[in-house]
């Protein structure tokens, strides 16, 4: 039997590609009555692509071509999801990749009482420009500036690839590493060029995330997890420089697990985990 979420009949239009990622990624943390989770193996499970599996309404998905994600409920097997969301969090990223690891990270920790949301109307706020010469710097002046729009508590990620031979690069401009605008593709491309015949292929990932509220920066968590980058791309799973970021413990690369397990020894992961933590048992939110 195919379940299905359950949609106002007076909305039959599928939306763009950006608003179904933040309707189920919200529905995914408010916990909302009319979605299901899919239990697989008893292993939450999240698609890079709709599969045919899932339907909006009258509209199957699985053959829209504008769709790129979906995260579903974890819940008993056709069972509607209770909300036992307590504290909000806005993450002010509108990177698909990113919220869905935001996601996974809330779902993985068994954080219930953590209501996790993207900034809301995010895409149409200018971003502020990234000045700082760390991951540190850069998270923090974002989450500072994000935190201005709000009177909740707010996080900003800055994360990015270091090697070792080009001593760090590309670091604070991975997702520019081939100009702005560019794309996963172009910047891996500049990457392999760079290291042509480089001996020395070490690598690591690193996440910083930052914590703000009202303007003002309350802590930083940081992830890294170490790796080396191949001659090629391998896998079509991930983002970023994940297709050619090997990881020794699995003999492959990032891009060739899977987003599980990717998350547990992620820089990504490990920030998010540690944040998490904070959250749910030093964090005391001001009266």
């Amino acid at each position: 039997m195919m379940h299905h979420t359950n949609v106002d009949p007076a909305h039959r239009v599928v939306p763009q590609t950006s608003d179904i990622d933040h309707m189920i990624f919200q529905a995914l943390q408010r916990r909302d009555p009319f979605c299901y989770f899919f239990r697989r193996d008893g292993i939450p499970k999240f698609a890079a692509q709709f599969s045919g599996w899932l339907s909006v309404g009258d509209h199957n998905l699985s053959d829209n071509k504008h769709v790129s994600s979906i995260a579903v409920l974890e819940c008993s097997l056709g069972e509607p999801c209770q909300n036992s969301s307590h504290m909000l969090l806005y993450a002010c990223s509108t990177n698909p990749g990113k919220l869905r690891e935001f996601a996974l990270a809330v779902d993985q920790c068994g954080a219930g009482d953590l209501q996790l949301e993207p900034l809301p109307n995010l895409r149409r706020i200018n971003p502020p420009e990234e000045t700082g010469t760390s991951f540190e710097d850069n998270a923090a002046l974002k989450a500072v500036y994000y935190s201005r729009l709000t009177s909740e508590l707010v996080f900003a990620d800055d994360s990015g690839l270091e090697v070792k031979a080009l001593n760090g690069a590309p670091g604070v401009l991975s997702a520019r590493f081939a100009g702005p605008g560019a794309d996963d593709e172009a910047n891996n491309a500049l990457l392999l060029e760079n290291l042509r015949d480089a001996p020395d292929r070490q690598a690591r990932f690193v996440c910083v995330i930052a914590v703000a509220r009202e303007g003002s920066a309350l802590t930083t968590f940081r992830g890294e997890v170490e790796g080396e980058i191949l001659d090629a791309p391998h896998g079509d799973g991930g983002f970023g420089y994940d297709p050619l970021f090997f990881y020794s413990a699995f003999g492959r690369t990032l891009a060739e697990v899977t987003a599980e397990l990717k998350f547990s020894v992620s820089h990504r992961g490990k920030a998010l985990r540690a944040m998490i933590r904070w959250l749910t048992q030093d964090y005391s939110k001001p009266r």
